[in-house]
């Protein structure tokens, strides 16, 4: 059946919003081909006129797809090569703010996921770790770190993603697609009051240093930690939060080009955060325990022992 669904703010990049173009202050179109029951005379006429001219990404593909039913683009041009920049790069140019409310995560939680360039909008997420993480014992934030697709030394991190828990946004800074260096971000990473923890997290430092970042104080959850008794699999943290994101689990292309991030990336890497996060803060939370406990238990028989009782 037919549908129409509009949206009058979606985030586009800055204070831009769009009405959902030929600019910002036009509605954008999302016309379902394949679900609409007829031809759309009026939109087929427009798309050939030749005094338009469409541009787009890499736009042969798409071409040769609309010819499949019948349509043309009379007039095109491709952004693929605009003043020698590619589609990835085109975007980072730009500052960006995506924000997802409702990220699967696994069960019934859902993340608020923040994937931006923008150093504004990275400094005012920090803000809110630094006011949640004041107030916390255990000051952990999960850090990782992806890279750019270059080799050798010209290798630099390209995403950072930080996680302090469910209840707070999971940050996606796209570091290599920002302008200027972020100030808060920067020095929060090297706040000695914050726990760091990673899985291998040896890269990520190497490769943050490249750009001049360090993480003061860090834990690698790989080496504190294995499966009593295993013979693989899952002999380590990194096995078992590798479960609860296997169902978004990228391709060896994805894992290669985060420079500009799909839903599927944003969703995997969101996750992965979360699921590290959760593993190693409630690890914390149960070897302190346990610390507690044998102190307790200490405590309690040098009292026995000092009243005389020995019967413990």
């Amino acid at each position: 059946m037919g549908f129409t669904r509009e949206f009058m703010e979606v985030q586009a990049h800055g204070n831009t919003k769009l009405h959902l173009s030929i600019s910002k202050d036009h509605s954008v179109l999302l016309f379902q081909l394949s679900a609409a029951d007829k031809n759309c005379t009026r939109f087929n006429n427009f798309i050939a006129d030749p005094r338009y001219t469409f541009a787009g990404f890499s736009i042969n593909g798409d071409i040769e797809m609309l010819g499949r039913v019948g349509l043309e683009i009379a007039t095109s041009s491709t952004s693929r090569r605009n003043g020698g920049l590619q589609e990835d790069e085109l975007l980072q140019a730009m500052g960006f703010i995506k924000e997802f409310m409702e990220v699967q995560a696994h069960g019934n939680t859902k993340l608020h996921v923040i994937d931006t360039n923008d150093l504004h909008k990275a400094a005012t997420t920090i803000e809110h770790y630094d006011r949640h993480l004041q107030f916390e014992h255990h000051k952990i934030v999960r850090v990782d770190v992806e890279y750019t697709n270059d080799a050798g030394e010209d290798q630099k991190p390209a995403l950072v993603q930080l996680s302090v828990g469910k209840d707070h946004p999971v940050l996606l800074f796209q570091l290599s697609a920002a302008d200027n260096n972020c100030t808060r971000f920067d020095n929060f990473l090297a706040d000695p009051r914050y726990t760091f923890a990673g899985f291998s997290i040896d890269g990520d430092i190497e490769m943050l240093g490249r750009v001049g970042l360090e993480l003061a104080h860090f834990v690698d959850i790989q080496n504190e930690w294995r499966v009593p008794t295993t013979t693989k699999p899952l002999d380590s943290l990194g096995d078992v939060s590798g479960i609860l994101v296997h169902d978004g689990e990228l391709t060896n292309a994805e894992h290669s080009r985060w420079a500009c991030l799909s839903m599927r990336h944003i969703e995997f890497a969101a996750k992965d955060a979360y699921a590290a996060y959760e593993i190693w803060s409630r690890l914390t939370i149960v070897q302190e325990g346990l610390r507690r406990a044998k102190v307790d238990k200490e405590h309690t028989r040098k009292r026995a022992r000092s009243c005389g009782n020995y019967d413990y």
